[in-house]
């Protein structure tokens, strides 16, 4: 019983020498503040720090199982699918994009056999108003503004749109492609 008492002890001791240990870690501006003296006038002094958080993100993103008819041909294959980007009020963002396969300066899809497909990318940053921007894999979008609070709440904000050329899909000898699409909103 003793033992157990003895190690009870020991593990009591390793603790509180770890955190000892950890408050010698602590940055010295976290316990800076220091009291005035006694007398006729007494200054003290603390330290003051501030974070302005600003910061971006990218949600509500699904993958797509699309499938297109050679029936329907005479006119480019157009998807388009929403997400969200929220951000800071006053945030001003730029969107960015790459796959893993690029034929000239378009994105591409890729099949079993190596053969690409490409496809152009457009980006919306408002919904509402279905102006889509063309953005390259060697050029960004232009510098948006988030203009308000938009957690998404209510519904996605943002769109792509990507658009398969109607001879590309007639003219493909595969009939299967993937790849992945990757997408980043960032400050500028």
């Amino acid at each position: 019983m003793k033992k157990i008492g003895v190690i009870k002890i020991a593990k009591q001791s390793l603790a509180l020498q770890a955190m000892l240990l950890a408050c010698t870690l602590i940055s010295p501006a976290v316990f800076s503040a220091q009291d005035g003296a006694m007398g006729l006038t007494s200054t003290g002094s603390i330290a003051i720090s501030l974070k302005i958080d600003q910061g971006v993100q990218i949600t509500d993103l699904e993958d797509w199982d699309l499938t297109v008819s050679r029936d329907n041909s005479g006119s480019d294959f157009e998807f388009v699918k929403d997400f969200c980007v929220r951000g800071t009020i006053g945030s001003r963002i730029v969107v960015t994009a790459w796959t893993n396969t690029v034929v000239g300066n378009q994105f591409a899809l890729t099949s079993a056999e190596n053969e690409p497909l490409a496809f152009q990318l457009e980006f919306n940053p408002e919904i509402a108003t279905g102006q889509f921007e063309e953005i390259s894999p060697i050029e960004g979008s232009s510098v948006y503004t988030i203009d308000s609070f938009n957690n998404c709440s209510a519904g996605n904000n943002s769109e792509i749109r990507i658009v398969f050329d109607d001879e590309d899909i007639m003219s493909a000898e595969s009939l299967e492609f993937a790849g992945d699409l990757f997408i980043t909103v960032e400050l500028h």
